[in-house]
């Protein structure tokens, strides 16, 4: 008996010592796929094939980006979070997923295992180059029965670009339509396009159709003005005292992924943004990068959940 014992305990020594999901120096050992639950062409996917390309190079393995949308970004996020808990899939995000989407989606999948912030951001409000909007100030002194015909684009129902514009039509005491798309992509298409009067969108996405003249840059919800954008006033500004708004993206794990991979992974995607190279990128989009520890950014996950929480209950947000 003793010798059958000493045998599996033999085993399982060997199991943990030779398994090449337990040794962090290992991974990863087969192609990672990262999930981005939005259509082409949102902040998820640009950011995410920019990190895509560079992983490859470092991590020696493919590094796949597969765009799984609906629901809000629930249904990808579902199926990462059904996925081997071993750090070869994982999520990029809008923070959405984690902290509004288990409140508007009953069926919403929780608790993730947090990555590490990608960047955070402020959204711009833009309008078409053929509107007669020119400015935050014309948007503001706009008769309100007018205003309440207006259609303002989101990329989805419980996206932060959503409860953004949830946010300003409570600051502002104004109505307006909203008009949810699967995906960012097509709405800010047809808002350069006309169908579409306003959107609350990322500088990723409205930097080169306001480059072009395409867009209108007609304010940002953070409290100071977003680096790149100098131009562009804040809502507070506007006069809208106090507005704030900050987006995230994100990178998840499924939950029970061993700390060790989430730190190899924040460790690795750190030293990538923090080269001068990405650094200019980021800052070409609009985008802001602190380096954070898993633990820093789900402390924040949290706290953001507990603002978005007070802001759901206080507007009785419910999805469209």
């Amino acid at each position: 008996m003793f010798k059958k014992k000493l045998k599996v305990i033999s085993l399982l020594l060997a199991f943990i010592l030779f398994n090449p999901i337990v040794k962090s120096q290992d991974f990863p050992y087969k192609p990672v796929r990262i999930i981005v639950p939005f259509a082409p062409g949102g902040v998820s996917d640009i950011l995410g094939r920019v990190l895509a390309e560079k992983l490859t190079l470092l991590w020696k393995q493919p590094v796949i980006i597969e765009n799984r949308s609906g629901a809000g970004g629930s249904l990808g996020a579902d199926m990462v979070l059904k996925s081997t808990a071993d750090g070869h899939t994982l999520l990029i995000s809008d923070a959405s997923v984690a902290t509004t989407n288990p409140m508007l989606y009953p069926s919403a999948p929780k608790d993730f295992s947090c990555v590490i912030s990608l960047a955070r951001f402020g959204q711009i409000l833009v309008s078409p180059a053929k509107s007669h909007i020119n400015s935050i100030h014309d948007l503001l002194k706009t008769d309100k029965s007018k205003l309440a015909l207006l259609n303002v684009a989101s990329s989805g129902n419980g996206t932060s670009n959503h409860l953004v514009l949830e946010k300003f039509k409570a600051s502002a005491k104004i109505n307006m339509t909203h008009v949810p798309y699967k995906g960012a992509g097509q709405a800010i298409a047809d808002l350069a396009g006309g169908q579409v009067d306003l959107m609350f969108t990322s500088a990723p996405l409205a930097q080169p159709l306001i480059s072009i003249g395409k867009l209108k840059a007609l304010a940002v919800t953070a409290s100071n003005r977003m680096i790149g954008f100098e131009q562009i006033p804040t809502l507070n500004e506007a006069g809208l005292e106090g507005f704030e708004w900050i987006s995230a993206q994100g990178l998840f794990a499924p939950t029970g992924t061993p700390a060790f991979i989430l730190k190899k992974i924040n460790s690795d995607i750190s030293k990538i943004i923090m080269s001068s190279e990405m650094r200019e990128k980021w800052i070409k989009m609009g985008l802001e990068f602190s380096e954070n520890s898993p633990e820093q950014f789900s402390a924040w996950i949290h706290d953001e959940t507990v603002a978005i929480k007070a802001l759901i209950l206080s507007g009785n947000i419910k999805l469209d």
